[in-house]
């Protein structure tokens, strides 16, 4: 995360406005436009249903009846065995506390010229402090990815996992997978048919809960914007843009319709986060409160000093992992 937590060069401590130089004509703030636009973050969550209520939520989790039907010869009392169901459970604990405050004594603002009012106008700027935290929290999650320190879902591993240290695993199945299925990381290399390709067959080769084959569709893309450009162009070209024959069609067209997310904020420029339908349920992000807004006076006479913040408690967690997917660019 940048370092540029706070700064006042006013000093409004303490300070004495009427030590600031009077003699400008003007004060003007530089702005640039489009300032959020790429505020994306969120989109990577989906709703949160565990509640406000305590920091502490103990998750038990269980699958549908597994295994299939027996057959057995035609005895009239045959018996057949009893289906099982695998449970596990996971304890989800923690929020992160961001926020942001801006201070000026009205008193001093008596003694100085109208322009210098926009010491107790910066207050309206808070907000977007702090949105720009939240958005590297929002990333945090997957800049943090293969870390063991970010873990996550039942099986307690990371949200990328390489199938050594740590793989993916099924309710209460922990041995299920091996080797590279057991990994949801994928070395993409640039963007390609390739490539793509290779995040489509994780998602047709997708074993649900029960170890049944469920294919998953891609259902959106996550990465830099030079990256997104080029699977836009892959997907939307008329042909297949790697061999320039019009008259080969475009081998990854089934794509179109999929949910490009551009940003800035991923920490390795050239990977791409693929998302597979159904993820909402498992990657989620809880507010105890977002975006919550105080103003109160302290002091008294001329020390009276107004203070306004704004602040945000969130958390952070997953239940599974094995409906994202890391594909990991050139570095």
């Amino acid at each position: 995360m940048a370092q540029r937590v706070y700064a006042n060069q006013l000093r409004t401590q303490d300070h004495n406005a009427a030590t600031v130089y009077r003699g400008f004509e003007r004060v003007t703030q530089i702005e640039y436009a489009g300032a959020g636009e790429n505020m994306v973050g969120e989109e990577m969550y989906g709703m949160d249903d565990l509640g406000t209520d305590g920091l502490h939520h103990e998750v038990f989790f269980h699958t549908g009846l597994q295994g299939q039907a027996v057959v057995r010869p035609d005895n009239v009392r045959q018996r057949f065995p009893m289906a099982a169901y695998r449970t596990a459970s996971i304890l989800i604990q923690g929020y992160d506390r961001v926020g942001i405050a801006h201070e000026y004594y009205p008193e001093d603002l008596e003694d100085n010229l109208a322009g210098f009012e926009f010491i107790a106008g910066m207050a309206s700027d808070l907000p977007k402090l702090l949105r720009d935290t939240e958005e590297d929290l929002h990333f945090r999650m997957y800049n943090e990815g293969e870390s063991a320190g970010r873990l996550v879902g039942f099986a307690n591993t990371p949200l990328f996992v390489n199938g050594s240290s740590y793989s993916l695993q099924l309710v209460g199945n922990p041995t299920y997978f091996s080797g590279t299925a057991a990994s949801n990381i994928i070395a993409g290399g640039g963007v390609s048919h390739a490539m793509l390709h290779q995040a489509i067959q994780y998602g047709e080769n997708f074993i649900d809960e029960e170890g049944r084959t469920k294919p998953r569709r891609i259902v959106m893309m996550v990465g830099r914007k030079q990256n997104l450009d080029l699977v836009a162009m892959y997907i939307n070209h008329g042909s297949n843009i790697e061999n320039f024959d019009p008259n080969r069609p475009n081998p990854s067209a089934d794509l179109a319709g999929v949910k490009l997310l551009a940003t800035q904020r991923l920490a390795q420029p050239n990977d791409i986060i693929v998302f597979y339908e159904g993820w909402e349920g498992h990657i989620k992000m809880r507010a105890k409160y977002q975006n919550r807004a105080d103003t109160w006076e302290e002091g008294h006479a001329q020390y009276r000093k107004i203070v306004s913040q704004t602040r945000s408690r969130l958390g952070y967690y997953a239940y599974n992992n094995r409906l994202v997917v890391l594909m990991r660019g050139a570095a």
